[in-house]
């Protein structure tokens, strides 16, 4: 069975969060992990974009109910009409998680996948309230 690494953070990201995003991509799809992201722009775009580049597979998990809603890097869309609860469907379908910027819609997986147990990083910056989650300057840093 593959690996699903999620990628997360805002749709509208800062040029280093899309930056990080885009790394973090190849990186996972070079470890042979199928990317997942919500499956929209932003950071997810730019994740996608990344693991595209390493002949990666993608998967997007999208709020809407309609597959066009997805980026064009998505491989496998799963509409699921349930909007931000998509959130949810995307920790529970990951291996690891990776967080490359923040928002109120990343905030929310990072504390499902807190919550689910998952292996969670941040990447680039750090989270130490309420709960302290890893965090890495190097994508070599991160233990899979």
């Amino acid at each position: 069975m593959r690996k699903i690494a999620g990628i997360i953070g805002p749709s509208k990201p800062d040029e280093e969060e899309k930056k990080r995003a885009y790394e973090a991509g190849k990186f996972f799809a070079e470890k042979g992990y199928v990317v997942a992201t919500g499956g929209l722009g932003g950071v997810m775009e730019e994740a996608m974009k990344g693991a595209k580049e390493k002949g990666g597979i993608t998967l997007g998990i999208i709020p809407g109910s309609m597959k066009k809603e997805a980026n064009p890097y998505c491989d496998i869309v799963i509409p699921t009409g349930i909007g931000k609860m998509r959130n949810v469907l995307l920790i529970l379908c990951c291996d690891i998680v990776l967080a490359c910027g923040l928002s109120e819609g990343t905030f929310t997986e990072i504390a499902y996948a807190y919550a689910f147990g998952k292996k969670i990083f941040t990447y680039g910056f750090k989270i130490e309230k309420p709960y302290k989650i890893p965090w890495v300057k190097s994508l070599k840093e991160i233990d899979l």
